[in-house]
Parts: structure tokens; sequence; C-alpha cells
């Protein structure tokens, strides 16, 4: 009797073995799934992506690892430790840009590899739920951000400050209608237009009570918060490194959105019988020094502002404020002395993808951290906005002018952070180790 519980316990304890073994092998490759669906999910580019899943496997001895990722989709496979072929194929819903998430994956990544076989899979599979665990701002706190980062955006764009109030305060309503209904809207196209209706109405009838004097740039400075720049310029960027399924989904979110808003834009104003049709883009905007120098300042706030709502950490709130500032300085500074605004957007993304670069080293982060937030004031996104709108109200002619400036101008930022990208990485390795240590 005892030796056949004996013999029956050495039978559980290998049954078990063996189990937790096979959920070992599992573990490993769903674990790196499970980081590059946190990525997705949080608006990484697609390499990096790519670049994490593989360091990552072969930190857990995942050999002939492949990964192969696209807009929403993850197909993955290697052969683990036992030697057994896996695979695993995902789909992620809609991505929100969170900063944070991208920078904390990438800082697992690094330990993982730097001490490679001390980290367990449990244990880096616990660590990535960590990540993944958010804690939502408070509804106060979210509203006074948006006015904040939309009155000063506004400034940066040329607004009078009246106007940028009145901008400021829509967003105010809108943000407040939203919270009321989102949770009952799952259609985000439809939600898109309800914002926007909620900004028409609230610009039309601010304008009415002498609360600014464009209900246009009014309208237009709202609509800073939902138009889709970023979007549209990774679109482009995905085109010129020939991702093209990942690029046109891109495109085609991007149109929708716009489409979403201008439609939007038009419900609101035929609801209200004293609205009118936008009839301006870009106010007459003075070139004095001064004047520069406020709306630089203005960018590097409301981009400070958009970084918490793209919940970047707030210690890199100073580089990315400078940033923003820098580079619409630059941008505006190039336009007045070369009148191409091509070529000064070029200039600036390319200066902005540089110092990106460089931080990243320096801070030991993403530079998707610094360039996404440093870049925003140049982003074509209202351009994109104003020529659907055009196009909607009749206005063909001059839609197809706006278009053509919004492509070029995302094709410009998506050059000059394409040219930034071959610079080898050694050579902001030794620019930032050189600083640190003549500080040291």
């Amino acid at each position: 009797m005892a030796q056949y519980l004996h013999d029956r316990t050495r039978k559980d304890i290998k049954m078990t073995t063996e189990k937790k073994d096979r959920t070992h092998r599992i573990d490993e490759l769903e674990t790196v799934v499970e980081a590059g669906r946190i990525l997705m999910e949080s608006g990484a580019e697609i390499y990096r992506i790519e670049e994490t899943m593989t360091h990552m496997a072969g930190a857990l001895q995942i050999e002939r690892f492949s990964a192969y990722v696209i807009n929403r989709g993850i197909f993955a496979s290697g052969i683990n430790h036992k030697g057994i072929q896996e695979s695993k194929i995902i789909s992620t819903p809609d991505y929100k840009v969170h900063l944070g998430r991208i920078e904390a994956v990438n800082a697992l990544s690094r330990e993982l590899d730097a001490n490679k076989g001390s980290m367990s899979v449990e244990e880096l599979s616990s660590r990535l739920q960590e990540i993944r665990k958010e804690t939502a701002a408070p509804l106060w706190k979210t509203l006074l951000v948006y006015f904040i980062s939309i009155f000063f955006l506004s400034i940066a764009i040329g607004s009078a400050w009246q106007n940028a109030l009145a901008s400021a305060l829509s967003v105010l309503v809108m943000g407040l209608v939203v919270n009321l209904i989102e949770k009952h809207i799952r259609s985000s196209v439809l939600l898109t237009i309800i914002k926007c209706i909620a900004i028409t109405i609230s610009a039309n009838i601010m304008y009415q009570l002498g609360i600014g004097s464009n209900r246009g740039i009014i309208i237009l400075g709202a609509f800073i918060l939902l138009v889709p720049g970023a979007l549209y310029t990774n679109a482009i960027r995905e085109f010129s490194e020939n991702n093209y399924s990942t690029g046109m989904s891109l495109l085609l979110t991007s149109v929708v959105i716009c489409f979403s808003m201008a439609v939007g834009a038009l419900l609101g104003t035929e609801l209200l019988p004293f609205a009118d049709q936008m009839t301006e883009y870009i106010p007459a905007i003075t070139s004095s020094p001064t004047y520069i120098l406020v709306r630089a300042a203005a960018a590097g706030i409301g981009t400070t502002a958009f970084a918490f709502l793209y919940h970047s950490p707030r210690r890199y709130y100073p580089d990315q404020g400078m940033m923003g500032a820098v580079s619409w300085l630059l941008c505006i500074i190039m336009d007045m002395l070369f009148h191409k605004s091509v070529l000064s957007i070029f200039i600036a993304a390319f200066t902005a993808s540089i110092l990106s670069r460089f931080l990243a080293v320096r801070r030991k982060c993403p530079r998707t951290v610094f360039l996404s937030i440093s870049i925003f004031p140049l982003l074509p996104g209202l351009s994109l906005f104003w020529s659907i709108y055009l196009l909607m109200t009749g206005s063909t002619p001059n839609a197809l002018i706006s278009m053509r400036g919004c492509f070029i101008s995302a094709f410009a930022i998506a050059l000059a952070i394409s040219s930034v990208q071959q610079i080898p990485e050694r050579f902001f390795t030794r620019l930032a180790g050189r600083d640190i240590k003549d500080k040291k």
C-alpha cells in the first residue's frame, strides 16, 4: 500500500510538472505578444512593436522568432526552449495614445534584455499586467487640461485671445456632453459627430454673446482637440516605409474622422437659426517679434497640456514643452524668411526629430515620448479637416488646393522623421554620453 501511494504521488508530481511546463511554454509566446498588444493599443509605431517583441523573445530563449504587425493585428511564431513550434494571432481594438505605457514596456524590455535569465515568465507577465492598469483622471482635471491646451494652441496658430477663450469654453461644453453620453455610445463615428455638434453649437452661441469675433476661427480652434493630425502623418510615414496595409488603414481612419467632424459641424450649423458656415481658415497673423514669441510660448504650454492627455510621464513635461515651443518658433521664423511653408515644416520637424533621438538616449526612453508631442503644432490635422469640410460644402477647387498643401506638409514631416532615422544610433549615444561625462 505504501509503495502504491509512493508511485501514485510520483505520478501526480510528474503530471503537475508537465502541466506547468505546457503552461510555461504557452506563457512565453503569449507574454511576448501581450507586450506587443500593449504597445499597439498605446499608439506605438509598427517598427517599435516588432523590435520590442523580438528583443523580449530573444531574452526568453524563443528561437526563430518572427513577428508581423499590421494595424490592429499581430502575427507571431517561434520555437521555445523545448523545441516546440508555437504561433499566436491576435487583434487589438482602436488605440488610444498612452506614452506612459510605451515608455514602461520599453524600460521593461531593456531590463529583460540586460538581465537575461534572471526574470521569470511569470514575473514578466505580472509586470505587463501592472503596466496595463490605468487610473482614470478625475473629470475636473481633464476638463482643465482641455481648456488650457485649446486656449494656448489657438493662440499659437494665430487666434486672438477672445477667440481662443471661446474655443476653450466650447471644448469644456463638449467634454461635459461626452462625459454624459460616452458610456452609452459604441460607435466612434457617431461620438465624433456629437462632439462636433456640441462644439459648433456652443461656439455659435458664444459668438452671439460677444465672446470672440470670428465664429469660424472659434470652431477651428476647438477642433484642434479632435483632428487626426498624428494619424494622417503616421499614414504617410507607413507608406514611405512600404507598410502599405497599415498606411492605408490609418489614412482611411483619419479621413473618416474628418468626414465625421465635417458632418457634425454642418449639423450643428443647421440646428441653430443664427449659425452660419465657416468661411475662414487661418486668421491674419502679425509678425512682430513679441507676438512671435508669445505664439511660440503658447505652443509650448499647449503641447505640455497634450502631454497630459497622452498620459506622458510627468518628468518629461519640461522637455516636451520646450521642444513644442522650439519647433513652432522655428517653423514661424523659417516661414517668414523663405515664405515656403513646406520647407519651414520640414526644418522644424527635422530639428524636433534630432532632439527627440538625443533625449531618448539621454533619458533612456522611446523617442516617441518626445517626438509625438514636439511636432504636435506642425501636424496638418486642421488642414485635412478643412479640406474635407470645403469638399462637403461645395468648394471643390479650394478643397483640392487645401488637400494638396495638407499632403505635402504630412509628407515633409514624414520625410524629416525618416531622414533622422537613418542617422546611426551611436552618434546620439556618443553625444549623450559625452554630455553626461562632462556634467559629472
